[in-house]
C-alpha cells in the first residue's frame, strides 16, 4: 500500500490531514480525512468531504428500508432539499431502496441531502462504479438538518458529499 500524507494548517489551530492510500494490486484508492484541533480552545467543526465527477453518470444513494419502530408508525427517512432544487427535476428518481440522480447538465442546480445509515454512496459512469464509504454515528449531530450524505449537480459536474459531526 502506497501512502501520501498532505498536511494543511491555518492560523485557527486546526490541522487537516488527507491521507491517500493506493493499492498496488487493485484499482482501489482510500482517502482518509482527519481534522485535528491543535489550538488552545475547544471548537465545534462540521467536516465536509467533496468528491467531484464529470457529468453523464448516475448517483446512487441507498435508502433505509423497513420499519423504524415495531408498528411502522415512525418515519424511517427525511430528505433535505435546497431552495434551488425542484422536486419534479427529471434528473431525480425516488425509489424505496435507492434515490438515483442522473447527472445531466441543467441550467438549474440540484442538491439533496439525508441521513445515510449505510455509510456509502456511489456514482456509476461508463460501466465503472465508484463507491464512496464514510463513517457514521447514530448519536452524532450532523449539519444541514441531520444530513451525513448529500449530492449536488449543476451544468458542469456532480458531487458526492459526506459530512462529519
Amino acid at each position: 500500500m502506497f501512502c501520501i500524507r498532505i498536511l494543511l494548517s491555518t492560523g485557527t489551530g486546526i490541522t487537516k490531514v488527507i491521507e491517500i492510500h493506493l493499492s498496488p494490486n487493485h484499482a482501489t484508492a482510500m482517502l482518509k480525512h482527519i481534522m485535528r484541533n491543535d489550538g488552545l480552545w475547544q471548537m465545534e467543526l462540521a467536516p465536509w468531504a467533496l468528491t467531484m465527477f464529470r457529468l453523464g453518470g448516475t448517483v446512487i444513494l441507498p435508502q433505509p428500508v423497513g420499519n423504524a419502530d415495531q408498528n411502522g408508525l415512525l418515519n424511517n427517512r427525511i430528505l433535505a432539499l435546497w431552495p434551488y432544487t425542484h422536486i419534479n427535476d427529471p434528473r431525480l428518481v425516488l425509489r424505496d431502496d435507492f434515490i438515483l440522480i442522473h447527472a445531466a447538465p441543467s441550467p438549474s442546480p440540484f442538491k439533496l441531502g439525508y441521513y445515510n445509515p449505510h455509510g456509502w454512496m456511489a456514482y456509476w459512469l461508463n460501466g465503472i462504479l465508484f463507491r464512496k464509504t464514510f463513517d457514521i454515528s447514530s448519536w452524532a449531530e450532523y449539519p444541514d438538518g441531520g444530513c451525513n450524505a448529500e449530492s449536488y449537480c449543476d451544468d458542469r459536474f456532480v458531487e458526492l458529499e459526506s459530512l462529519g459531526s
